[in-house]
């Protein structure tokens, strides 16, 4: 099948490996070519079956996220998305600084790994949605470099107000409640941010704020 998304699992759990693989067998659009248990299987597979997705675990002997840096520096067409336990915001901020284009929690739906790869594979960032938004809060107000948003460089104090309130998982009714404005005023606010920052939604808008 010409479309068909090709990937890599390398976790060091036989569970997870074998639950990885019963859960894509009747997915169409997704294969898995490849599984490995740690770093050094994650560089040799990368190196030699150069799948489209890699998903890595963390703490695999060898270190996932450095597993993720050297195949990033290395040149490799393969785009990775860390699956992994942990929910840490450091190991968050560490894997998409290794280059890391996805972060999926396990316990996670099928679903959600399925929708992960999917935006992966066509170069959109990924993460899962509580751990985007609890980051978010907790970032959204710092001084950051602002390369990837245009204009004048930088979000206003009420679109960044904004973007906390929909990193909590706001509706566009409760934003515009809580700050007393109108809905088609949240609305359209949302739409500027997101185009300030060169994204295409709401949790591109949270990764892209979480990469810089």
């Amino acid at each position: 099948m010409p479309n068909t998304i090709r990937i890599a699992a390398v976790d060091d759990h036989p569970l997870v490996r074998g639950g990885l693989e019963r859960a894509l067998h009747r997915v169409k659009d997704i294969k898995l070519i490849a599984v490995g248990k740690n770093a050094a299987d994650a560089c040799r597979i990368a190196e030699e079956d150069k799948p489209d997705v890699m998903l890595l675990d963390i703490t695999m002997p060898g270190d996932g996220i450095e597993a993720a840096r050297s195949i990033v520096a290395g040149g490799s067409p393969t785009k990775i998305i860390m699956l992994t336990g942990s929910d840490d915001d450091g190991d968050v901020a560490a894997a998409l600084a290794a280059g890391a284009k996805g972060y999926v929690v396990k316990g996670s739906e099928t679903a959600e790994l399925l929708d992960a790869v999917r935006a992966v594979h066509v170069n959109r960032p990924y993460i899962t949605a509580e751990v985007a938004a609890r980051v978010l809060v907790q970032t959204v107000h710092a001084p950051v470099p602002s390369a990837a948003i245009i204009e004048d460089g930088r979000l206003n104090d009420r679109e960044e107000e904004i973007l906390e309130h929909v990193a909590r998982g706001m509706t566009n009714r409760e934003i515009a409640d809580q700050l007393n404005l109108s809905v088609p005023s949240v609305k359209g606010r949302i739409a500027r941010i997101i185009r300030k920052m060169e994204v295409r939604n709401r949790t591109e808008a949270i990764v892209a704020r979480l990469k810089r």
